[in-house]
């Protein structure tokens, strides 16, 4: 089975900095069929961005 855990998100890098690692950690006991994906809501301090650049193995996207 495939997981996906989403993390909405805007505005919020001060919890996402405690929030991914824990995320990721857990994704990846879960096994190669889970992924952590960031939906932002178009945060003006480009979020998106920091987390592409800091949490690689997390899939970030912009809400249209």
């Amino acid at each position: 089975m495939k997981v996906e855990l989403a993390i909405l998100n805007y505005n919020g890098r001060h919890h996402l900095e405690h929030l991914l690692p824990t995320a990721i950690r857990e994704a990846e006991r879960y096994g190669p069929d889970c992924r952590v994906v960031l939906v932002d809501n178009l945060s003006p301090c480009d979020d998106a961005a920091w987390v592409r650049k800091n949490f690689p193995s997390v899939e970030a996207w912009l809400a249209p």
